[in-house]
């Protein structure tokens, strides 16, 4: 946690247990929300 809020990443905590809520496990359900596309991805 400390390292990345030292990377200027915004860390959103979240309880453990609202993890399961969404049938997911810890990984697919932190990923990341925002995703920069360019136009590279379609070349």
């Amino acid at each position: 946690y400390n390292l990345l809020r030292q990377h200027n990443v915004n860390v959103i905590r979240v309880q453990g247990k609202e993890l399961v809520k969404g049938i997911g496990g810890p990984r697919c359900m932190t990923r990341p929300i925002y995703k920069e596309i360019t136009t590279e991805a379609f070349s």
